[in-house]
């Protein structure tokens, strides 16, 4: 609200409040000189005293006849004067000669005519610029172009971090959607997936409960908007300051914590696909993460308390990073080496983990780490439903050193056997997997859907059913990526966080579950 009357303020100082100030300073000086007539000629020796209460009437008078000028009306001189205690004598009372009141109604109409026309419509003027500010800082909040808020007293204002997402992350959809104070900066505004968001948590809410004047407009920003490839340029950022608010309370000091963020996942249907990559496909590239982190350490202001950084990046660790001369090297060893990162998460780990640790129990396995497979240990036979070539073999290579052999439904000799379901999208997936059980073609317990998109990882319910496993990539990133974060407001070294995470992925898995 603040905001949005600072933004009216701006277009008044040479608009409409210029021209009301000049259309009340008439109206007050018709009123003025209306009042001098209504005074009866001094008679006998005219003290000072005399002088100023007479002067006094006339301002008091000239004021109150301001607001009843628009509708053609006045207030009366002797309830004027007796309202502020003045001799009510010195005025014509009912003897008033007939000049008063040809001179008293030609000033009425004058000054009623001015209020009228420039005081009213000014006034509708206000109303119409306040409507005009609300609209703008409404279009700059879908735009991404809205600072964030500096109300400290606010929750969502106290620790909260950055996050750079690139066009869109279904990985922030989710965090945003379970309360983690995320605030991202995405490249792309007008995405269904970005106004989506915007839809969702751009009202200032209290707990669960919505607390809005006005269903269709937002209240406060969601995110920022850069430009693909300009997180380096100032332009980008202009206007925007990280409110002090945002630092974490580390736990075990008086010390701060800047956390800041990055989504280098795609974001889209195949983010369970484990296919190989460039890191020029990217969803948001090394350079700009690294230009992103290093500009968004400027933005605090200049008497923010001492604080240390959490540089974090969830990644595909064997994304590969190809020089002019035709050399390879790995997005994770590129990273360590340029020091763009204090925390890295391999994308996919932990979702090799989570599979293989159901797969486990699905064939009646047990292992007490998914990455530690006996050399002679047979394949267990796997069967994927996907409609996609090349996901059915990326994810066979990948299955494939954890024991497990991936085949077609077609191949397989029995259907008792684990199955994974992933299809193009994860209403296609949910639907397969309601036709494959229902249809007793599939146990509900033999029976695994792979979904890339947080939206549809609850939808089973919905459908009817029940203790069918569920895995969602944008959920066990998101939930490793807070859990990344809690360890260093504990107060864990960046070194030891990665080392639990490369050495330690299965308990960390199990702890979620």
């Amino acid at each position: 609200t603040r905001r949005i009357i600072n933004d009216a303020a701006n277009h008044l100082a040479v608009g409409p409040a210029y021209a009301l100030m000049g259309g009340a300073s008439f109206v007050f000086t018709i009123g003025f000189i209306e009042a001098q007539s209504c005074l009866r000629p001094i008679t006998g020796e005219a003290t000072n005293a005399i002088r100023l209460e007479r002067f006094q009437f006339s301002i008091r008078y000239a004021l109150a006849q301001i607001v009843p000028s628009i509708v053609w009306a006045t207030s009366p001189s002797e309830m004027v004067a007796a309202k502020f205690g003045y001799n009510t004598k010195m005025l014509w009372g009912d003897a008033k000669p007939a000049q008063f009141f040809l001179k008293k109604n030609g000033l009425v109409s004058l000054r009623g005519a001015i209020a009228g026309s420039v005081i009213l419509s000014q006034v509708v003027s206000l109303t119409d610029v306040m409507l005009q500010a609300k609209m703008a800082f409404t279009e700059r909040i879908l735009a991404g172009r809205e600072p964030p808020l500096h109300d400290a007293s606010s929750n969502f204002n106290n620790g909260v971090a950055l996050r750079l997402a690139g066009e869109e992350s279904d990985v922030t959809g989710y965090s945003l959607g379970r309360d983690y104070k995320v605030f991202p900066i995405f490249e792309d505004s007008k995405r269904a997936s970005v106004q989506a968001l915007v839809r969702r948590h751009g009202f200032e809410t209290e707990g669960r409960k919505r607390i809005t004047f006005d269903d269709q407009k937002p209240h406060r920003p969601v995110f920022w908007q850069v430009d693909d490839g300009r997180y380096a340029n100032a332009d980008s950022w202009r206007g925007f300051q990280i409110p002090i608010s945002w630092l974490f309370q580390m736990s075990q000091t008086d010390d701060k914590l800047l956390v800041l963020e990055a989504d280098a996942t795609s974001g889209m249907a195949d983010a369970m696909s484990f296919q190989s990559i460039n890191a020029e496909d990217l969803d948001i590239d090394l350079y700009e993460v690294a230009q992103g982190f290093h500009k968004l350490q400027e933005l605090l202001p200049s008497h923010a308390p001492p604080h240390e950084v959490l540089r974090l990046i969830l990644v595909d660790s064997q994304a590969s990073v190809r020089s002019g001369g035709g050399r390879e090297t790995m997005a994770r060893e590129y990273i360590n080496e340029l020091g763009l990162a204090d925390v890295v998460i391999d994308s996919r780990s932990p979702l090799l983990n989570a599979i293989t640790h159901w797969l486990d129990e699905a064939s009646q396995q047990s292992s007490s780490s998914s990455f530690s497979i006996p050399f002679f240990r047979r394949k267990t036979p796997v069967i994927l439903e996907t409609p996609n070539e090349e996901w059915f073999h990326s994810i066979r290579e990948a299955f494939a050193p954890l024991g497990y052999q991936i085949i077609d439904r077609k191949d397989a000799k029995h259907l008792d056997m684990p199955f994974l379901v992933y299809e193009k999208s994860t209403s296609d997936t949910l639907h397969t997997v309601k036709q494959l059980v229902e249809r007793g073609i599939v146990k509900p317990d033999k029976i695994c859907a792979l979904c890339a998109k947080f939206e549809g990882a609850n939808e089973l319910e919905n459908l009817g059913l029940t203790n069918i496993k569920t895995f969602c990539s944008s959920l066990i990133y998101s939930q490793l990526i807070a859990w990344v974060r809690q360890q260093a407001i504990n107060g864990k070294r960046s070194e030891e966080i990665q080392r639990m995470l490369d050495q330690d992925m299965g308990s960390i898995m199990n702890f979620f579950s």
